[in-house]
């Protein structure tokens, strides 16, 4: 199994998420599973949390929303869901606080993940503060912990350096369209390239048979030390698909083998003529491993897609000044006012502009814009 943990003070966003009928089977069932509270709704649910708040108003993160996921296929049933999660909040030191525990469905029919959640308060009936020092930590001991003591399937963890981690957003993006991300498709075709130990050579080979870019970086010093992977018009450094995955780390924790001697001259070709793609068998429904080269797809690459985003903000830029010099021309009499924004655009040399940016600046924009997070969900 897995826990997360977050932690916050809104205790309404929390108890509204958690109680949210869409992420139910049945909109007009109870969803609460076990509880020691009152409340039945998440405005009651979230009153009581902060009537109890007031015994300790030196807590200012006094919620804590704890996310249980089983093993993909392994799913459990009430009496087992309330076991874990008492024995969760009491090797958490939640054993004297409010809770109350709430089974959602909305992931189950994706990807076969049965998960609930658990909210409880960082303070406890008697007003004591419960120390989360190292909770994330902790949390994979006590993972451990009640796997075996109540039996359930056990869950390999694998080393730090080869963790496949998605960011928040990725991991929302993978949920909304069920689909296999490429950093994802990245992490696959590195593996499968990575097998039997090949030479420097035979990996940079087999990632670009399979339909994956990649840029070594240092070869012209003469020995690489840099390398960068792209799938799908997205590019990643290796360090950012995890450390596993740097020139270094491939070669480290992936048995990959470099010799400048052996390898550089057939890395230089590999580079500048990149062998044709072969057929990839997709591991997951509804995700394609077959990816077509960046060039022969015509999809930017991240210095050109980088290029457009400035070409954009240049527009943007350009555009506010003509829009100030009308600004400033309308201000002027009406007598003068035509001529004065005439005469601006015969002296610069520019045609007049539209109020609204163009549909390429508003796309480059769009992209560049960053996503924000949900506080409550996991």
């Amino acid at each position: 199994m897995r826990i997360k943990i977050v932690k916050g003070s809104d205790s309404l966003g929390l108890c509204s998420y958690l109680l949210d009928p869409r992420k139910q089977i049945e909109a007009n069932r109870d969803p609460v599973l076990d509880t020691n509270m009152s409340g039945r709704d998440a405005a009651e649910l979230s009153e009581e949390f902060r009537f109890f708040r007031q015994l300790n108003l030196n807590v200012e993160l006094f919620m804590c929303h704890y996310c249980v996921s089983m093993p993909p296929q392994e799913k459990i049933g009430t009496d087992k869901i309330q076991a874990v999660s008492q024995a969760l909040l009491g090797k958490a030191g939640h054993g004297d606080c409010q809770y109350f525990i709430v089974q959602h469905h909305d992931r189950e029919h994706r990807n076969g993940v049965q998960h609930w959640h658990i909210a409880t308060s960082a303070i406890a009936l008697d007003g004591k503060w419960v120390d989360d020092g190292f909770i994330r930590k902790r949390l994979r001991n006590i993972e451990q912990q009640i796997e075996q003591e109540l039996g359930l399937r056990q869950t390999t963890i694998r080393p730090p350096k080869l963790r496949h981690n998605l960011t928040t957003g990725e991991y929302r993006l993978k949920e909304r369209s069920g689909k296999v991300l490429p950093k994802e498709k990245l992490w696959q075709l590195i593996q499968k390239a990575t097998e039997g130990k090949p030479t420097m050579t035979e990996f940079v080979e087999r990632i670009q048979r399979s339909g994956a870019s990649v840029q070594l970086y240092g070869l012209e010093q003469g020995s690489a030390r840099g390398i960068s992977y792209g799938v799908d018009g997205v590019a990643f450094p290796g360090g950012k698909l995890g450390p596993a995955y740097s020139f270094n780390g491939v070669q480290e924790h992936l048995g990959v083998s470099y010799e400048p001697e052996r390898d550089n001259e057939g890395l230089r070709q590999l580079l500048s003529h990149p062998l044709p793609i072969e057929k990839v068998e997709a591991t997951e429904p509804e995700s394609e491993l077959v990816m077509v080269d960046q060039a022969q797809q015509g999809q930017p690459s991240a210095d050109e897609m980088m290029k457009q985003v400035n070409e954009a903000i240049a527009r943007i830029r350009q555009r506010r000044i003509n829009m100030q010099s009308k600004a400033t021309a309308q201000t002027l009499p009406q007598s003068t006012a035509p001529e004065s924004r005439q005469t601006d655009q015969q002296q610069t040399g520019q045609q007049p502009t539209e109020s609204e940016p163009a549909p390429e600046t508003q796309e480059a924009i769009a992209k560049a814009k960053p996503k924000q997070d949900i506080d409550w969900e996991l």
